[in-house]
């Protein structure tokens, strides 16, 4: 049975749930206002596309679904009840979670129309709120997707959603997936070579999201017209944008714990939460004057560190391009040179009976050289 407008669902204990608008809708299914018949709150429905189409994925996603049951954090969003399909097998897979009046997204959009960037206290509240609740949702797994649009509005509280779940709804939910992490323009540099999900990916995702509440902009530069290989291009290659530019009244010590998240090596990036929350709780108590010059320290000290970390990104873009090339040329000699030698060797070695056969080897091209082995010929 489809889910839509004017459905009723269940929960585990038999609750009562009836659609009454619908929300957004995308890849993953819809989302919908629902209202919980006996009491009148309101909730918010998840509808995923389809059932699972593998128990592995069925799996996966009751797997996810007694992890998040861990996660209870006022900056996080409650599921109270998520179907896979078996309980209710009239309906598609569907999760009943906290509602929201909106996303960050929207927030960022909004004030990004005023014309002025958030105040610094402002943006200390907002980032305690996101840091509290990845520390929670870290101490269980590994989110994979932070985007503004993934978090959500509830009574002026930040709260932190979809952490681990819309991967299983299908591809249909992401630009591109690497091993089931992230949107491409928040994916850390380490994601784009496939490696092993881990909270430092989050924390870079998260950084973004950071430098985006402070300065209403994206940090890098992209072309109006990008694709994904100018995004992985950007986030292994270029440094962020100067965040005290952007945004010239944001405090130096933000800018700074922005960059550390956004670092692009996990060795100089903050490896948990409560260095980041430490961070955020400094506060400058010493006179006007001392303040004024520790933050124009802190303000040319960090332009400085970007400027290191541009160079640093050239030489390794450049090194990149050279291996690439070199891997290039040695496919096209392998193709035209090397693979009609190699068939010609086994030809001749199944057409000859003697002992005097062809040897082809033919080592790494970065070890040097290559051999055309004939014995006794």
């Amino acid at each position: 049975m489809l889910i839509s407008i004017g459905s009723v669902l269940k929960d585990d204990m038999g609750n009562s749930f009836t659609l009454d608008k619908m929300i957004n809708s995308g890849g993953f299914g819809s989302v919908y206002q629902a209202r919980r018949d006996n009491d009148d709150k309101i909730f918010a429905v998840k509808t995923l596309s389809s059932a699972f189409e593998s128990e592995d994925k069925l799996r996966s996603f009751q797997n996810e679904i007694r992890l998040t049951a861990k996660i209870a954090s006022p900056y996080v969003i409650k599921y109270e009840f998520a179907h896979d399909g078996t309980k209710y097998p009239e309906f598609p897979p569907y999760i009943i979670m906290e509602f929201a009046q909106g996303t960050l997204s929207e927030i960022i959009c909004e004030q990004t129309k005023l014309g002025d960037p958030f105040e610094n206290e402002a943006l200390v509240q907002m980032f305690n709120q996101l840091a509290s609740g990845m520390k929670t949702i870290n101490n269980v797994l590994v989110h994979r997707d932070i985007k503004p649009d993934n978090i959500l509005v509830c009574d002026n509280i930040l709260k932190i959603s979809d952490f681990g779940l819309s991967k299983i709804a299908g591809e249909d939910t992401r630009t591109l997936s690497f091993k089931g992490y992230g949107t491409l323009k928040y994916i850390a540099p380490e994601a784009w070579n496939n490696d092993t999900n881990t909270i430092q990916m989050d924390i870079y995702s998260m950084g973004i999201v950071f430098y985006e509440l402070a300065t209403l902009q994206y940090p890098y530069e992209l072309k109006e017209s990008y694709d994904q290989f100018d995004i992985r291009d950007v986030h292994l290659y270029h440094t962020p944008k100067n965040s005290m530019k952007a945004n010239p009244e944001l405090a130096p010590h933000l800018a700074s714990l922005i960059m550390k998240m956004t670092e692009k090596s996990t060795q100089k990036r903050y490896t948990n939460w409560d260095d980041i929350i430490s961070a955020l709780s400094l506060e400058i108590t010493t006179t006007d004057f001392i303040s004024t010059i520790v933050g124009q320290a802190t303000r040319r000290r960090t332009e400085a560190d970007l400027k290191y970390q541009n160079v640093v990104l050239e030489e390794q873009k450049h090194k990149q391009e050279i291996e690439d090339y070199c891997k290039l040329i040695y496919s096209q000699y392998e193709r035209t040179i090397l693979t009609p030698i190699k068939d010609f060797a086994e030809q001749f070695n199944m057409s000859y009976q003697g002992d005097q056969k062809i040897v082809f080897a033919i080592p790494s091209p970065y070890r040097g050289g290559y051999k055309f082995l004939n014995r006794g010929c």
